[in-house]
């Protein structure tokens, strides 16, 4: 009889779950502005009362490396590699969709505070790093975490 060794899974599901539900009401909310027309609803204005603060919080719940030594390498290999998850495909898909859709100059892109939606990768990766660096402050300063 040979026995199935497991990998024990350091992923908490219901994080996941909730990470994953915070994401479907981003795509309600789209799809209710953008396919239907509707501007403002109670269900909607509702949803964005919690959503964003919601996953974001789960967001750096998650980023938080308890089990990592943090160094300046460390640091730096993880923000470099957000900044190549988020940044990168934001700038790729952002400009396409600004030249190639909206047919307008990219300067519109570049240039816009809100990115033309896509806001929210950039701020996403802002986050991160940022909490790449409370993780590194704190272990400077208190070596036994």
């Amino acid at each position: 009889m040979q026995e199935t060794v497991q990998k024990q899974s350091k992923r908490i599901e219901y994080i996941d779950a909730l990470r994953g539900f915070t994401m479907i009401l981003v795509v309600f909310s789209h799809v209710e502005w953008a396919s239907f027309e509707i501007k403002d609803s109670f269900i909607n204005e509702l949803f964005i009362s919690f959503r964003m603060p919601l996953f974001f919080f789960i967001s750096g719940f998650i980023g938080y490396k308890a089990n990592q030594e943090w160094d300046w390498k460390m640091w730096w290999t993880m923000s470099k590699k957000k900044m190549l998850v988020q940044i990168i495909p934001t700038l790729v898909f952002g400009l396409a969709y600004t030249c190639l859709y909206l047919n307008v100059e990219p300067y519109l892109f570049v240039s816009s505070h809100t990115k033309l939606g896509y806001w929210f990768t950039i701020v996403l990766c802002e986050m991160f790093i940022l909490v790449y660096t409370m993780n590194l402050a704190l272990h400077q300063c208190v070596p036994e975490i």
